[in-house]
């Protein structure tokens, strides 16, 4: 994730993954990125260490502005 995000010239913490394997969340939240699951591969509750587990994308919306991304879940979170 670390050299992914410096390819992309962003910081770590200005990145946010979206994950569905603990190894996954483990590694971003290492780099120091907030992480989003997705219980797709794995039950939730093998997913606890993200910042967030929702039931699918289809819950995330996200709106781009200029200089920022506003996202918004609209779903219970797991």
């Amino acid at each position: 994730y670390l050299k992914g995000a410096a390819l992309l010239g962003f910081s770590a913490q200005d990145c946010l993954v979206i994950e569905d394997a603990p190894a996954g969340i483990a590694s971003a939240r290492t780099a120091g990125m907030q992480v989003i699951a997705v219980p797709t591969t794995y039950p939730a509750k093998e997913l606890a260490s993200a910042a967030v587990i929702v039931p699918s994308l289809m819950a995330v919306e996200v709106q781009v502005f200029q200089d920022s991304l506003q996202i918004t879940i609209d779903a219970p979170i797991l």
